[in-house]
């Protein structure tokens, strides 16, 4: 690889606040994540950390930055592409899906539905999605344990791995795909689709049911199809560096 080989890493589970002390969240350690950013510094790499609070970190010095929501995420790499000409964008952190849109109960609910039939006995789906919206609850404080039946609604949160082309089309973008109960075949699919809609030069496929303590089964799946398979996080994090290796035709 050439010298001043710029990698960028995301790493951990971001979470999205319900309130002021309540978030929801994911299961995601970091610690694959860390252990890529460890074999790339070994390698002679700059390596640029982008973590959520309180995932693992690597053991070795680099750059790092601490988000905690999606648009923490989207603030930093902004940053981070604009200032940096990175080689390899590694994305194997666990993003958020979905945030809150809305928090109501379902008294308010019912109150508000109750409220708009009075006025129009035959209300249109938009009345009625209005009149839900309009029942919700204020989450700027810490919302209060004798509230029941409590009722939130999600909006999807923006892709982050499908602005990344856009920043700097020359970057090597490698993707995480994480599936449960599912096949390989299901999978590869899953790793195809996020290749045509993000532009991942290569995605790491993973399923839910082969990752232990000790092991970490993940398919290495390009547009040519599987081009490799690893066992291990260590030896998902050696291949990464082996095959950005190949790719550069250069030693570090």
């Amino acid at each position: 690889m050439k010298t001043n080989y710029n990698v960028c890493i995301t790493s951990g589970g971001t979470s999205e606040p319900i309130d002021t002390v309540r978030r929801i969240t994911n299961t995601s350690t970091g610690r694959l994540g860390s252990k890529i950013a460890d074999a790339f510094i070994e390698a002679g790499a700059n390596v640029y950390y982008v973590y959520a609070k309180g995932s693992a970190l690597p053991t070795l010095a680099c750059r790092q930055y601490e988000v905690d929501t999606v648009d923490s995420v989207s603030e930093v790499l902004t940053l981070l592409f604009d200032s940096v000409s990175f080689d390899v964008m590694i994305h194997a952190m666990a993003i958020s899906d979905y945030e809150v849109d809305t928090i109501s109960s379902l008294d308010a609910m019912s109150t508000s539905i109750h409220a708009l039939l009075a006025q129009t006995p035959k209300p249109s789906q938009e009345e009625i999605k209005q009149a839900l919206r309009d029942s919700k609850e204020p989450t700027r404080s810490k919302i209060s344990s004798a509230n029941k039946n409590l009722v939130l609604t999600l909006k999807q949160t923006p892709k982050v791995i499908n602005q990344l082309k856009a920043k700097q089309p020359n970057v090597f973008l490698v993707g995480f795909k994480l599936l449960s109960n599912t096949n390989l075949e299901s999978l590869k699919n899953a790793a195809f689709s996020q290749i045509n809609q993000a532009g991942s030069d290569l995605v790491v496929a993973n399923r839910l049911e082969d990752i232990h303590h000790s092991e970490h089964i993940a398919y290495f799946i390009d547009t040519t199809g599987l081009i490799h398979q690893a066992h291990t996080k260590e030896e998902i994090a050696s291949s990464l560096v082996q095959i950005l290796y190949k790719k550069s035709k250069e030693s570090i």
